[in-house]
């Protein structure tokens, strides 16, 4: 497993695109706000899911509806509010951050691969997959495995 201990902040300097900043800044926001460090199994995961719609939300890169925000406060499963209203397509929010997470989980598919050496293909399982079928079969995943940026 793959860990990487927060930085004192980003480095800043170094040419990139605005999707791989916001990537960087997600995932630094996720260390330094919840774990103290952080894994893949940290942002590969329901709860992972919802870390990137909290940085989403905080960084203010979209607005929260007031139902979800009272749904949040009130349910002990966070994570599943903001998985559903992403994928009945309630909330932007929720979307981007599915969206975010379903590009992580395909480059990091893709990392695995190459890891392996997989010349038989790449299966996924674990239990959020079967969740989001409908968001690993658009597209997205595929493209951040084959690595086509958008």
């Amino acid at each position: 497993m793959a860990i990487a201990t927060c930085p004192s902040r980003p480095k800043a300097g170094i040419p990139i695109s605005l999707r791989a900043r916001i990537s960087i800044w997600s995932c630094w926001f996720i260390c330094a706000n919840v774990f103290g460090q952080v894994d893949f199994e940290s942002v590969l995961s329901g709860p992972g899911q919802f870390h990137i719609y909290e940085f989403l939300r905080d960084t203010k890169r979209g607005t929260e509806p007031a139902w979800l925000a009272a749904e949040i406060r009130q349910r002990r499963n966070r994570p599943k509010s903001s998985l559903r209203s992403a994928l009945e397509n309630k909330s932007d929010l929720c979307v981007q951050a599915l969206d975010m997470f379903v590009d992580y989980y395909g480059a990091e598919a893709a990392n695995l691969a190459l890891k392996v050496l997989a010349t038989g293909g790449v299966y996924i399982g674990g239990g959020i997959a079967p969740k989001i079928i409908s968001k690993l079969t658009d597209g997205k995943f595929m493209k951040a495995f084959v690595g086509v940026a958008e």
